[in-house]
This record gives C-alpha cells, structure tokens and sequence, in this order.
C-alpha cells in the first residue's frame, strides 16, 4: 500500500507544476477572448470599408462609361449639326426660279437630320432677342444699336445647340451695345458747361 500511496504523490507531484490555478486560467482565457473580439472588429470594419470601395468603383466605372459614350456620341450629333448647316446654307442659295423639287428634297433631308437630332435630345439654343449668356453663346461682334437693351442678342450667325444638359455648341451672335456717340455727347456738353462757369 506504501507503493501505491508513493505514485500518487510523485504524479500529483509532476502534474501540479504544469497546472495554472483557476483564477490566472480564467484571466488568460479572458484576454485571449478580448483579444479574438477586438481582431473580429478590426476585420469587419476592413469587410465594411472594402464593400464600401466596391460600391464606389462600381459607380465610378458606370459615371465614366457613361461619359465616354456621351463623348462619342456627341461627336456624332455634331457632324449631324455640320450637316444641317450645310443643308441650311443649300436651301439659302437656290434660286427663286428653280423648280421646286430640288428646294423640297433639300428641305425633307434637313427635316429627316432634325427629327434625329431631336429624338436624341439635341435641342437649340434660342439666343435672338434675348440677354447674351456666354456660357451658351460666343459674342463675335458688338453692335451700337438705340433699338434693343445694351448686352441683347440681335442676330445670330451660327445657331448653338444643347446634348441634354450640356452645351454642344455655343452659339455665335452680335451683341448690342449703346451707341458711343450719346455717351461722348453728353461728356462734350458737361465739359462745356463746366468751361462757360
């Protein structure tokens, strides 16, 4: 029985010095569930911002592939605009005494180019009589004129147009301006006066 009683004192003996006591067992397995949290977090916050990535390059490359087929296609609309320029300046130089086919087959093609034009959203850009606005419109002269407001639009020479919410081509006008001449005039007599007091 002594034997017995030796080798269990010699196991208790080897197996007590690798044993933790309860309470550091507890405090180690906290920290390490602490630490497994805070590694969690830190992984969902990475989870979280690289969807948020993902949502923001999806929407960068529909943004860009949109502009790129806007610029395509706007390219296109304005050589359809060249085209009813040069339809334009065809109807304008037809004599009065030739037949009317060739007037009315011009003027059916120029028809035809702005339908398509208008269906796909090309709209003009109305600037006679109205103030000039150069984000729509390039001043090409300015002209003295008593009749309109000074910075109307009294003539256009190329109409501009609009793809949408964008200027396609500004349009190129006059301006009117006062006349100089009633400006020096009043200058001339208030030097007059001052000159007779």
């Amino acid at each position: 029985m002594s034997e017995h009683k030796d080798d269990t004192e010699e196991v208790s003996a080897q197996g007590g010095g690798d044993e933790l006591p309860a309470d550091d067992e507890a405090i180690d397995f906290q920290a390490r569930l602490e630490e497994s949290e805070r590694e969690r977090e830190q992984f969902k916050g990475m989870a979280a911002r690289a969807q948020a990535d993902l949502v923001n390059y999806r929407r960068r490359a529909e943004e860009e592939k949109e502009e790129i087929q806007r610029s395509a296609k706007s390219g296109l609309l304005m050589k359809m605009i060249s085209t009813v320029d040069d339809l334009d300046r065809a109807l304008a130089m037809i004599p009065n005494d030739e037949s009317a086919g060739w007037s009315e087959g011009i003027e059916l093609v120029r028809r035809n180019v702005v339908n398509i034009l208008d269906v796909e959203g090309v709209t003009k850009i109305e600037s006679q009589g109205r103030p000039y606005d150069p984000a729509y419109a390039e001043a090409l002269l300015f002209r003295e004129t008593e009749d309109g407001d000074e910075g109307t639009v009294v003539e256009v020479f190329r109409e501009g147009y609009m793809y949408k919410d964008r200027v396609l081509r500004a349009a190129q006008v006059v301006v009117a301006k006062r006349p100089e001449q009633a400006e020096t005039d009043d200058s001339n007599e208030t030097n007059s006066d001052k000159e007779t007091t």
